[in-house]
């Protein structure tokens, strides 16, 4: 493989990447609420809002990270090209990209507060790294870009090199 593929490879994987941390992040949310059986178990971030306005912008959030990641998806082969992939991608990237700003305010405002974003495992003060992980993402996105569609592995080598990628930035 030359270094062109494998880049290109990588920015193609983003919207996969992109796409689990979406869906995964909405599932886990989802998960706490229906065990807590109160909304207000996965507010997160909401809270820097009025009381009345934290749970629809908890739901309309889940909604909006279901939608995305779902978008990705469709997006991703080759039905999905073109206008509609950029407009998904770019979408994603501004989601993350206002995350990024939420983060940091919830950091400056409630030092002590989680940031919600996978639901049981994000219980701990907002850090660094917690900011540093929606820039990455927004990153992702963003070189995601422009890409052409995903297509099936040629080889099993490359299939494997595609895992690989995935698992160590799922890491």
């Amino acid at each position: 493989m030359t270094v062109a593929l494998i880049l290109l490879t990588v920015r193609q994987l983003q919207v996969v990447l992109l796409a689990i941390m979406l869906v995964g992040g909405c599932a886990s949310k989802a998960s706490r609420v229906i065990r807590a059986r109160s909304i207000s178990a996965g507010l997160g971030p909401t809270g820097l809002f009025p009381w009345q306005l934290r749970r629809p912008i908890m739901i309309a959030m889940c909604v909006l990270e279901l939608s995305l990641g779902l978008a990705l998806i469709a997006t991703a082969g080759r039905y999905g090209s073109g206008a509609p992939a950029t407009a998904v991608r770019a979408g994603t990237a501004l989601f993350f990209l206002i995350a990024i700003g939420t983060l940091y305010e919830v950091r400056q405002r409630r030092p002590a507060a989680g940031c919600g974003c996978f639901g049981d495992l994000s219980d701990t003060p907002i850090g660094l790294r917690t900011i540093a992980r929606a820039c990455l993402l927004c990153l992702a996105a963003v070189s995601s870009t422009g890409t052409p569609p995903l297509r099936m592995a040629s080889s099993s080598r490359e299939a494997g090199f595609w895992v690989c990628v995935l698992g160590l930035e799922l890491m």
